[in-house]
């Protein structure tokens, strides 16, 4: 006997119903054999999508347009939570009506400066790399492991970066951790606004105005996260420095620092020992840039470095001379 044919009223029910119902009860529903709607879903071409093993929620007209105005602002766990919903249900309304977000990464880092933000741009522009060659696009820090740890939380507080362990080549190597970021308007973002070159070899205008639109605060966490990225501390003695290739330019950079803190430049050029160095020296030095960078109210700061300055202030010496420093506390990892 031929079989009765499907109308348009019982193909919408069974694309409406296939995610939520069995085969065998979408065929009670229409009045047909389990056997049936699974050769009509073949036929169709309709497949279950594995995402969604519960029933959905049917959702209003007003809750599909609200879908539709704010998916490409909203995460859906704060769509979810605007519209009383299921995270589930909002992802399968999402795929029901088409929806699609374009993949905008400018938006974690096009953002006004914060301590925070200034903080990793340091770290990015002293010891990060920025790869831009046709279809190579890449933002990358690599630092020891052990720091990378210390360093992921405030990483991936700006953006969710791909993190992949490496492991040393030999004794005299360490193992690291990289952050890396594959985007080409990230990259070209960095490269045209604050001109983050390969390895960075001068401070930009540009940056320099943007770290000064935060606020003083901006300017001491970026020195910090460009200290602790690469520069150094002496324990024997209290002397400080910040390091960078032989050919950088440390004119913008030295805009950021107080006319207080005395510096000098100094260059190697030797066959195994090549880079320049900006020294704080005099007078309280090193003392007062320690001061600077470290006394604001943000709390990441690099153990391994950070313990070193606050072992110095703690000698009775420069206590009582320069007083204490806002982080009192000596951390281990």
């Amino acid at each position: 006997m031929a079989s009765v044919p499907w109308s348009d009223e019982e193909i919408d029910f069974l694309k409406d119903h296939l995610n939520s119902l069995s085969c065998a009860e979408i065929g009670e529903r229409l009045n047909r054999s389990a056997s049936s709607v699974s050769c009509k879903r073949r036929d169709l071409g309709l497949k279950k999508n594995r995402f969604f093993k519960s029933p959905p929620v049917i959702f209003s007209d007003e809750e599909k347009d609200f879908l539709r105005k704010n998916y490409e602002d909203m995460s859906h766990q704060e769509i979810a939570y605007l519209l009383g919903r299921s995270e589930s249900s909002v992802l399968f309304w999402a795929s029901r009506l088409k929806l699609k977000r374009k993949k905008n990464l400018l938006r974690y880092f096009d953002i006004p400066c914060s301590e925070q933000y200034a903080y990793i741009l340091g770290w990015l522009f002293a010891d990060g790399s920025l790869m831009v060659k046709p279809r190579t696009w890449m933002l990358r820090l690599t630092i020891a492991f052990e720091d990378g740890l210390y360093l992921k939380p405030y990483m991936n507080s700006i953006f969710p970066w791909k993190c992949s362990f490496l492991k040393r080549k030999t004794e005299k190597h360490q193992d690291m951790l990289c952050f890396s970021l594959n985007s080409k308007e990230v990259c070209e973002f960095m490269r045209d606004k604050w001109e983050l070159q390969y390895k960075s070899k001068y401070m930009s205008d540009g940056l320099v105005r943007f770290l000064e639109s935060g606020g003083d605060g901006c300017k001491r966490c970026f020195l910090r996260g460009f200290f602790e990225g690469d520069g150094y501390v002496s324990k024997s003695e209290f002397y400080t420095v910040l390091s960078a290739s032989i050919d950088f330019d440390w004119t913008n950079l030295l805009k950021l620092i107080p006319s207080n803190i005395k510096t000098k430049l100094e260059y190697q050029n030797r066959e195994k020992s090549r880079g320049s160095r900006l020294v704080m020296y005099g007078s309280g030095g090193s003392q007062l840039f320690a001061q600077y960078i470290y006394n604001t109210e943000f709390d990441a700061a690099l153990p391994r470095k950070k313990n070193i300055v606050l072992a110095h202030f703690e000698k009775p010496y420069y206590r009582d001379k320069y007083g204490p420093l806002m982080h009192t506390s000596v951390e281990t990892l």
